[in-house]
Parts: C-alpha cells; structure tokens; sequence
C-alpha cells in the first residue's frame, strides 16, 4: 500500500524509518437532475463511490492507508448539486459511479475514469482529467433523468349504464 511508513535497520541494529505522505489532488465534478419540465438544475442528495478497477469492485480505500472510506471513497451531492468532490485521489487512473439517488430519479449508471498525473518538475503538481475530457476548467456535469410515469384513464361512454369498464 501507498503512503504510510517504512523501517529498516542500519548495520549498527539502529532502527531508520522514512515516513511520507501519499500526494492527492481533490476530484470536483457537478450533479444535476431532469426537472417536470425536462430542464436539468442542481440535485443534491446523489451517492458516489471511488473504486480502484473498472469492474467497481475494488474500493481506493483497499489500496491506500492514507485514505479512509469516510473522507474520500463515498461522497454525496451537496445541497446545491454544485460541489461533489473526492478529496483525495493520489496519482493513478481510477473509476467512480453513481450508487444511490433519489426515489424520483434513474440512477445513472455510467462507469467515469479519473486519471491523476504528477508533474515532471520540482513541483510535482498533481492534475487530473474525467473521462478523457473533462477538467477544473472544463467540469464533467453527471445528469440523471427522472423515472417515468405511466397513467392510464378510462372513461365511460353516456350510453354505459352499467357502470362497468371494458
């Protein structure tokens, strides 16, 4: 695992350790839901999860010590729809999913690939891009539509007076 601490003795028995931090850039990306009127606003209240594999069987907290479920594996919608972030996602290429949204909504089930690189110079600026196209400068908006609604009437000719329907 990544990040963490590692120990190792000299040749005098003396115990050396090098301590590091894993380097995670955050991974911001908007959420909107399909309103009455077939217009997409903000939707607060969407469930993702950071997974290491595309499959979505692999969660990043089974790989890195320094990131925890709570603070960077499952994230939600806030109530403006506008700030969904993973935290922490450290150099690598990643996958995330929708796995919960509201009763009205069709969970949209499009796998999303992150992919975090380090920079070549002494800065070791971290950067990332979703789905091959989106950026900080160009964010992925992930948009649900609202589950259908089938209603059916039946009305009754005048000349029915049996009150049946056929």
């Amino acid at each position: 695992k990544l990040g963490g601490k590692y120990g190792a003795s000299d040749e005098e028995g003396n115990t050396l350790y090098a301590v590091w931090e894993l380097l995670t850039i955050p991974v911001p990306f908007t959420k909107q839901g399909e309103n009455n009127l077939g217009e997409y606003e903000q939707l607060a209240g969407a469930q993702f999860k950071l997974f290491t594999d595309a499959d979505c069987q692999n969660l990043i907290s089974d790989v890195y010590n320094d990131i925890n479920e709570n603070e960077a594996v499952v994230v939600s919608s806030d109530e403006e729809g506008s700030n969904v972030v993973f935290p922490k996602a450290p150099v690598g290429t990643y996958y995330f999913k929708e796995t919960a949204v509201g009763d009205q909504y069709k969970l949209n089930s499009t796998v999303h690939i992150i992919e975090v690189v380090e920079s070549d110079d002494e800065n070791h600026t971290l950067s990332y891009v979703i789905d091959g196209d989106h950026t900080a400068s160009n964010p992925l908006v992930i948009k649900n539509n609202l589950k259908g609604t089938l209603v059916i009437k039946k009305t009754v000719e005048s000349s029915d007076t049996t009150g049946t329907f056929n």
